[in-house]
């Protein structure tokens, strides 16, 4: 090339991209052929074509042998289809063809490129219009992703799902933190399991710890709900949000599967959940399992399934037991340290083709461990977000009479049922004011009622009393039998009829007030109260039936 004044520049040529390879020379068509589409294959007949090459991903398009397969064929053999190319299995997806698309055809989808393989910290909740944004990213490398609160249909009920491992609690310690950062919205949390977050249970506006305490708690949500719905016939509006001027809240129930067994819970929720959505109440529902036993029935499950978050379930659960669910939970990639546990915070989403690896916020114990380790220390951990975050708004007037009445006033702006801080507990007995709220009777210019008419110790109130005799510090189950007992229901069948807790739990409640000798058996299956301390005396066998 000439060099010297007024000569052109020499610039480079360029180059046109490279076509895809010709589907009889691509060795993923190839390796389809002869192993997934041949006869002895999962999928017979069928090809793939189409490729395309993205910076993260190949795709291709399948097609299926009409009449014969569809793309649940595909998922249902996600892991052999992947042998049969050679491919890790966690590096390969399917997903249904596009709409308007034949059911014979689906998309294939082989990451060559892992675009999350490093983690990434949450250091401060993105939230648009009842959208929690950017909680993960998508490991096909199609973006970040979302968890919605509300949208124009109102809140949309949340399941939580995944083993112990796997980033259920961190995700949702994102997702609380998020919420009440917006400053419209309350925190009532329930731990039946009596440990899950001793950080929450600290800061909730309500917090509910224990699993006896957790079966007492219908009768708080009925007022509460009652409340809301007043609320919402004051404003004249079928369906009301969170906002500054009338807060909503956020029911998280942790560890639901500790409580599903009790029907009258299991009932509670299921409609509970059902009904919020036009009240301005987000109820995120955490468990170990999909099954339908976690929680309660399909019924109940599928209440809170409007959205799913799986992550690793160590039981073959299959995604086909809540719709949506393309990828299966119980197949979410492994570390490789021995023993092989859970990655943590891949999870799949309801109604997404690819795997989510949610952000890392570390628990205080985390923290200490990377910074005794020599690794940097994470700008957040779970009790500093909370302490930044946590935005909780001054009760609507009509929430805190529902909430007054059931378990009266606050102490400290809050109410703890259970746990080392508790400041209130609940019981199972009744009140008249208790049975307004559930039927909806108020005072004048629609407030409820400011005090309870007591006919027995009022449900939830605190206790005033000492002494062998007093019936306060008796877990709920053992306060309604013991009261029932001395209003003259004395036989097992009586109790059980007439008690609001299960058949096995009135019979646990009767062993245990005989051996507190608060009660007495005097005859099988028979029983009278005692104010007097009797010698212990041997239990029968069958001791309740």
């Amino acid at each position: 090339h000439p060099l010297g004044p007024q000569v052109a520049p020499l610039t480079s040529s360029e180059l046109p991209a490279l076509a895809p390879p010709d589907p009889e020379h691509d060795r993923y068509c190839l390796a389809w052929a002869e192993t997934n589409g041949s006869k002895t294959g999962k999928v017979p007949g069928s090809r793939l074509t189409n490729r395309v090459d993205g910076p993260y991903t190949t795709t291709f398009d399948v097609v299926l042998a009409r009449g014969v397969h569809t793309a649940a064929d595909l998922l249902a053999h996600r892991v052999r289809l992947a042998g049969g190319l050679g491919e890790p299995a966690d590096r390969i997806l399917f997903a249904p063809a596009g709409a308007g698309q034949s059911a014979a055809r689906a998309r294939l989808t082989v990451i060559h490129t892992d675009p999350v393989a490093q983690v990434r910290y949450f250091t401060a909740p993105r939230v648009h219009d009842g959208t929690i944004q950017g909680v993960g990213r998508a490991v096909d490398g199609t973006g970040e992703v979302d968890v919605v609160m509300w949208n124009d249909s109102g809140t949309v009920p949340t399941m939580i799902v995944g083993s112990t491992g796997g980033g259920k609690s961190g995700a949702t310690n994102i997702l609380t933190t998020a919420a009440l950062s917006t400053g419209v919205l309350n925190l009532l949390y329930a731990d039946p399991k009596g440990n899950s977050s001793t950080a929450l249970a600290a800061r909730a506006r309500i917090a509910v710890i224990g699993k006896t305490n957790v079966l007492a708690l219908p009768r708080l949500i009925g007022a509460i709900l009652d409340a809301r719905a007043r609320i919402a016939a004051q404003a004249g509006a079928d369906l009301i949000f969170p906002s500054r001027d009338v807060p909503g809240w956020m029911f998280l129930h942790d560890e639901y599967s500790f409580v599903a067994h009790d029907p009258t819970t299991a009932a509670l929720w299921t409609e509970t959940v059902n009904t919020v959505r036009a009240l301005g109440v987000w109820v995120v529902g955490c468990n170990q399992s999909q099954g339908q036993a976690a929680w309660g029935g399909d019924h109940a499950r599928s209440a809170f399934a409007s959205q799913v978050i799986a992550f690793r379930t160590n039981s073959k659960s299959s995604s086909d037991l809540v719709p949506g669910l393309v990828f299966d939970p119980n197949e979410l990639p492994l570390d490789d340290a021995r023993p092989r546990r859970p990655i943590p915070g891949m999870a799949v989403h309801a109604h997404l083709d690819a795997p989510v690896r949610w952000d890392w916020l570390p628990s205080d114990a985390d923290a200490t461990r990377m910074t005794a380790t020599g690794r940097p220390a994470p700008e957040l951990t779970v009790s500093t977000a909370f302490d930044r975050y946590f935005t909780q708004p001054d009760l609507h007037p009509l929430d805190t009479a529902a909430i007054t009445t059931v378990l009266g006033p606050a102490i400290n702006g809050r109410w703890q049922i259970g746990g080392p801080a508790a400041t209130h507990h609940l019981n199972h007995n009744t009140s008249t004011a208790a049975a307004a709220v559930g039927r909806g009777d108020t005072g004048a210019r629609g407030v409820l009622p400011p005090g309870p008419v007591v006919r027995r110790a009022p449900w939830g109130s605190r206790s005033t009393t000492a002494g062998p005799a007093a019936t306060s510090s008796l877990p709920p189950v053992q306060t309604e039998v013991l009261a029932l007992i001395q209003g003259g229901t004395t036989t097992t069948a009586d109790l059980v009829a007439a008690a609001t807790a299960s058949k096995a739990a009135v019979h646990d409640a009767l062993d245990t007030l005989i051996r507190s000798r608060r009660i007495a058996r005097v005859a099988r299956g028979r029983y009278q109260p005692t104010t007097v301390a009797a010698p212990a005396a041997p239990a029968e066998p069958g001791s309740t039936s």
